[in-house]
């Protein structure tokens, strides 16, 4: 029997396929809605939580305390959501002295100009166009790992300079030449 007021399943990767999935005023849940949210799915509308303010407000970057300010989220989980987005190379960070580090957003994706998929089994390769500081262009290859309980979730992920591409795809002939036979 399914509860009158149960939220629906909601995987990770259904927040991912879409640039702004949600509005950032559908992120807040009250605690009787928020208890019957799967763990996996607290941590996606959490992570989804900070990665809105720093794309929304972190221009000139956000300290820890600013994004609690704007999330009215604890500094143990921003900071814990700001380093799995660092990892899938959405956001950096750059310490201003010994106290403060902020954070900024590492590029828009133009999804409109296209997306790339490389299945490799258990493995997914995206590779999107992204817009970064100062306007400049970026190929942005997001590694994502898929298993039927939580569909698809980033793992990481690089952003390459288009104008180096073809110095790193010279770079990628080079070595598959040099240890492709293993």
């Amino acid at each position: 029997m399914i509860a009158k007021n149960k939220v629906p399943s909601i995987k990770l990767s259904d927040l991912e396929e879409l640039d702004n999935p949600v509005t950032s005023d559908d992120l807040d849940f009250d605690s009787e809605n928020w208890k019957h949210l799967s763990p996996e799915v607290r941590e996606t509308f959490t992570r989804e939580k900070v990665r809105r303010a720093v794309r929304e407000f972190g221009a000139n970057g956000l300290s820890i305390e600013e994004i609690s300010s704007l999330t009215h989220l604890n500094r143990i989980a921003i900071k814990k959501h700001l380093d799995k987005l660092i990892g899938l190379r959405e956001v950096y960070s750059q310490k201003k002295n010994y106290k403060i580090t902020l954070y900024y957003h590492n590029g828009k994706p133009l999804h409109h100009l296209g997306k790339k998929r490389l299945d490799c089994g258990d493995t997914i390769l995206e590779t999107t166009i992204a817009q970064g500081k100062n306007d400049s262009i970026f190929f942005h290859i997001l590694e994502k790992r898929y298993s039927v309980l939580e569909g698809e979730t980033s793992e990481g992920a690089i952003m390459v300079p288009i104008k180096q591409l073809d110095q790193f795809i010279e770079d990628l002939k080079e070595l598959k030449e040099k240890y492709g036979s293993f």
